[in-house]
């Protein structure tokens, strides 16, 4: 029996979204192998080639540290801060907390001459509003700004190794590794979180930095000039990812953002389904949003490059491909005629069984890469984690996405912090290296090196 008309048109349809929504994918893909390959080749700056410039000139810092109910972690966070090599700064806790353990922690801290302690009794603005109203209160003399979140342990010379990039008027902020290993080993999710964090940090920031494209600021290990903050207006406090925000305002100066992965501070992971998700869904809100409002703006100026264009672009609507993902499965689930596609020739054969599987599998080698390059391949094991936990997230990724496409505002939802440390490695990013780089497998020792030669 001859399938009807109307069944026709609608399989016609279906190959012809199919097809669309597999070429926006293997474009992605390219530019992520793009971004592998690139990595690769990126080679940071080495610990060792740390000095102070400018004949030993040590300009004032403030650390600012936003913070909002974190009894767990405050003491060791200011323990930290107060034990930085570094003597011209000063710490400012920007304080929204309304339960009485963290207000009891801080004000311990109150008599520490490096130590401000800023409350506000409201939220308005919520992370960026904090940081803005600490601004009023920083010393005259401060020239840099460093901030870093709650959860954050930074090295004792975090300070000299940020300045040290700060080597002409280009650069406005530079940007360290958020390494998130301090509770890596608890569960399955915060070694999801962790293998998400390595592929990012790793291979697509370092790729991009390769190639000229588009560095964001992550919220915390970053350290901004102060001169070009006030120029910009200070943080963004209708925007829920007031970082990803900044970093576009940065960039449509003409100014430079620099990403050191060899500046790594640990962090704690999100170390429960529920408050991965919930962070995960105002990423995808906030940076869509935020994307959607500058994006005529961006395409327009003349003060970012093309691929910096491309970048912000297409990371900024990474959501994007979780609601094409899903509507990939949907329609798979409709049983696709594939004589449609195979009509195509080599083509169709290539979107019939190649083009759905070949973004996950480039995500996998830059999770590799990415493990490879921080010397840690004995956590390739985990991958199956990861793929699982980022199933689950999409279609809430899809749903921040839809709010941020749709909606022009947000709230903000805090990350539990719960303090824990699981893992036996260096936690104040010492600069002495591992004893020995793991080797390779060997099926994969010469796709690396023919990789490499190009």
């Amino acid at each position: 029996m001859f399938p009807s008309v109307n069944t026709l048109i609608v399989e016609h349809w279906i190959i012809l979204v199919w097809l669309v929504i597999y070429t926006f994918f293997t474009i992605i893909s390219i530019r992520t192998l793009i971004n592998i390959i690139a990595s690769l080749k990126h080679k940071a700056r080495r610990e060792d080639s740390i000095k102070m410039t400018n004949g030993g000139y040590a300009p004032f810092v403030t650390i600012i540290l936003p913070t909002y109910n974190e009894p767990k972690v405050i003491n060791r966070l200011l323990k930290a801060c107060t034990n930085i090599d570094y003597t011209n700064y000063e710490i400012i806790v920007a304080d929204d907390s309304t339960d009485e353990e963290t207000l009891l922690n801080l004000k311990k801290w109150r008599n520490n001459p490096k130590v401000k302690i800023i409350h506000r009794d409201t939220r308005k603005g919520f992370k960026a509003g904090a940081i803005n109203n600490a601004l009023k209160y920083i010393n005259p003399l401060t020239e840099y700004i460093l901030i870093f979140d709650a959860d954050y342990i930074p090295p004792r010379n975090i300070i000299k190794r940020m300045l040290e990039h700060f080597n002409n008027e280009e650069i406005a902020a530079v940007q360290g590794y958020t390494q998130h290993t301090l509770n890596e080993n608890k569960n399955y999710i915060t070694k999801s979180v962790r293998l998400m964090f390595s592929y990012y940090c790793m291979t697509e920031i370092p790729g991009r930095s390769a190639i000229n494209g588009f560095i964001p600021l992550m919220g915390s290990v970053f350290m901004i000039r102060r001169d070009i903050l006030e120029k910009i207006g200070y943080f963004n406090e209708s925007s829920i990812t007031e970082d990803w925000d900044l970093a576009a305002a940065i960039r449509m100066l003409g100014y430079k953002i620099i990403y050191d992965e060899n500046i790594k501070v640990p962090a704690e992971c999100p170390s429960n389904f529920k408050s991965l998700l919930r962070q995960q869904i105002r990423w995808s809100e906030g940076i869509t949003r935020d994307t959607r409002k500058r994006l005529i703006h961006i395409i327009k100026n003349k003060n970012m490059n093309i691929i910096s264009k491309i970048d912000f672009i297409i990371s900024g609507f990474y959501g994007v491909q979780s609601i094409l993902g899903i509507l990939s499965y949907i329609f798979g689930q409709y049983h696709i005629n594939v004589n449609f596609l195979f009509a195509l020739g080599p083509i169709g054969y290539y979107y019939a069984y190649i083009a759905p599987n070949i973004y996950p599998l480039t995500l996998i080698i830059g999770v590799v890469v990415g493990l490879y390059r921080e010397k840690e391949l004995s956590k390739i094991p985990w991958i199956p984690y990861l793929i699982i936990v980022i199933s689950a997230l999409t279609p809430f990724i899809a749903y921040g996405t839809i709010r941020g496409l749709l909606l022009n505002e947000g709230s903000w939802i805090r990350t539990p912090k719960t303090g824990e440390i699981t893992y036996k490695g260096d936690l104040a990013g010492e600069e002495e290296p591992k004893e020995k780089e793991p080797e390779l497998p060997v099926y994969i020792r010469p796709i690396l090196l023919w990789t490499l030669s190009y």
